[in-house]
């Protein structure tokens, strides 16, 4: 009688975190099977290339893998020092299943977006500031010259006739602003306040 081998399973486990909506894995080649935000038994060997989609307001940044053991495509330690790799930040990362279990989590980081100042017919300049998505931040001072008989009331999302019946957004400095805009690519999210005068 001939023994009869059969591959080890081992355990994958796929991730979302902040900013990363769903995640998959196509187990196989080809076609492959889909899962999503999975915890399966895979064999020894097997390809397996990991997908995800992204929440509003952030972009992927890299697929995090904790896991012992070596990669059968090439022999190499599929381990840092910290348990970590940090992989190449592709759409979708093919790897070939290890002889050891995988946590696998799918990073994201949020979009920059610039904030804009107008002086809506007040006087002087103000430079632009930089917020990160999904993190608070806090308005800088207001620097412009009020119009003649007016006073400096807030910030507003539309320009409004400077009137004592003028309504505010936000306050001068106002703290714990956030997600002013939900721009879907790294960098090119714009927004303007305007100079509330009352």
């Amino acid at each position: 009688l001939a023994p009869i081998w059969e591959l080890n399973n081992y355990t994958i486990t796929v991730n979302t975190s902040t900013g990363i909506s769903t995640v998959s894995a196509k187990i196989g080649e080809g076609s492959g099977t889909e899962v999503n935000n999975i915890t399966q038994a895979i064999p020894y060997g097997t390809t397996v290339t990991l997908s995800f989609t992204e929440a509003t307001g952030y972009h992927f940044n890299e697929w995090e893998i904790n896991s012992v053991g070596t990669n059968p495509s090439n022999g190499n330690p599929l381990i840092t020092s910290n348990n970590i790799i940090q992989t190449p930040s592709t759409d979708n990362y093919t790897l070939t299943m290890p002889a050891s279990d995988l946590t696998i989590t799918a990073k994201a980081v949020g979009n920059s977006y610039i904030v804009h100042y107008n002086s809506n017919t007040g006087t002087g300049e103000m430079s632009p500031q930089t917020m990160t998505y999904g993190e608070e931040a806090t308005l800088n001072a207001n620097t412009f010259t009020p119009p003649d008989n007016y006073e400096f009331y807030g910030w507003s999302l539309e320009a409004q006739t400077p009137s004592y019946n003028n309504t505010r957004t936000y306050t001068d400095t106002q703290t714990a602003v956030f997600n002013l805009t939900t721009s879907n690519k790294e960098g090119t999210g714009e927004i303007t306040l305007y100079a509330v005068w009352i």
